[in-house]
């Protein structure tokens, strides 16, 4: 009989890759955010750091978003996986 579905995934793994990549996106935006000039984006260096901080900012959400949903599909199927009923043994 194979491994349940909530073994075979390694929850844990994805959740630490989710974890560094809300830690580097916050620190992108952050950086972006310090040296875009304020806001006065209107040389190429300006342009560039301000297109970090929203690829940074991009990523720190999207990743937030993946945290809770890996999280919640962990509880549920951990919740489906102890009220499965177990024939044979």
């Amino acid at each position: 009989m194979s491994k349940p579905l909530v073994d075979r995934i390694p929850f844990a793994r994805i959740v630490t890759i989710l974890a560094v990549s809300v830690c580097v996106g916050f620190g992108l935006c952050g950086i972006g955010m310090a040296t875009s000039d304020g806001g006065n984006k209107s040389g190429l260096v300006g342009k560039l750091f301000g297109l970090m901080f929203v690829l940074g900012i991009s990523a720190f959400w999207l990743s937030i978003l993946g945290l809770i949903l890996t999280c919640f599909s962990w509880v549920v199927l951990t919740i489906l996986k102890n009220f499965t009923y177990k024939s044979g043994t």
